[in-house]
């Protein structure tokens, strides 16, 4: 069994800085750091055109969360019957993005959008710091960080970012008032809900944000983003007297505290396979 698909991993919808530049070799970045990888029978390995290996680079161990067991899904099944009713998505994994910049701001793109457009809002917000002069690439200066946007309203609305044009400089600025970078690495040693309290306050951040960036930015996997692919999912699994019925604020938190209390800190895992099982259901046309 392969432990890594990149495909379902990097357009999950977890991460928006990938593309496949050539059929099965994916390129792209985990904050500053540039990522050429393929799949091979066994997890990765080294790219002919390029240099770095999984085995070379322990924070792609880190990223894919290979210190986690290698077949996820029949580890997180084994903890809910239910739950193992699901079909098999091999090689899916929960991904743990290293730079919280990134992560915050992908997900201020990602309400009421689709992966295509989002990845082109993430590629406008987040260059890397401090470009160098003479052409070097980022994979030559993997010590620069992303910035946090300075973009103002007017130009976001000019690139075609909608109403998001007016919160994102807000949450930027608010962001830097409290300490940058800093403050979203100090906040993955909070609880859940410090943390979610907290991302609340920014504008434009609702629950299901709030969660995504715990989850991505934070690195708390108690956290349970619930969209309508999360919703229907547990409805079908757990909440049936809800069919027919619309997501509300306390069937969102209701939804949240029963992940958590059979899953624990895998809560987090467990949501990204009935979320994407929902997708694969909808993409094939399936209930």
């Amino acid at each position: 069994m392969n432990p890594i698909d990149l495909r379902k991993c990097l357009t999950s919808g977890q991460v928006f800085r990938w593309r496949e530049a050539e059929p099965g070799v994916w390129e792209g970045y985990d904050g500053s750091q540039f990522g050429r990888l393929c799949t091979a029978s066994f997890g990765l390995q080294e790219d002919p055109l390029g240099k770095l290996t999984l085995a070379e680079s322990g924070s792609w161990h880190q990223y894919f969360r290979l210190d986690e067991p290698q077949d996820l899904q029949s580890h997180i099944a084994a903890m809910c019957p239910k739950f193992a009713t699901l079909p098999r998505q091999e090689g899916l994994r929960l991904l743990r993005p290293s730079d919280p910049v990134e992560s915050f701001f992908s997900f201020l793109c990602t309400s009421n959008n689709h992966l295509g457009r989002i990845t082109k809002m993430v590629e406008h917000l987040l260059p890397l710091a401090h470009a160098s002069e003479g052409g070097n690439t980022a994979a030559d200066e993997p010590e620069r960080l992303l910035n946090i946007p300075s973009f103002t309203e007017p130009e976001l609305r000019a690139a075609g970012f909608g109403y998001r044009a007016a919160t994102i400089p807000r949450a930027a600025q608010l962001l830097i008032n409290r300490g940058g970078r800093q403050y979203l690495l100090d906040l993955r040693q909070a609880s859940l809900r410090e943390a979610q309290a907290e991302l609340l306050s920014f504008p434009g951040v609702g629950p299901k944000l709030a969660d995504c960036i715990a989850l991505y930015a934070l690195h708390n996997t108690e956290a349970v983003p619930v969209d309508v692919h999360l919703w229907n999912g547990a409805v079908r699994l757990y909440f049936r007297e809800w069919r027919g019925t619309t997501l509300t604020a306390k069937k969102y938190q209701v939804i949240g505290d029963h992940f958590r209390s059979l899953f624990g800190s895998w809560a987090g895992h467990a949501q990204l396979f009935v979320y994407y099982a929902g997708v694969v259901a909808g993409r094939s046309g399936g209930n």
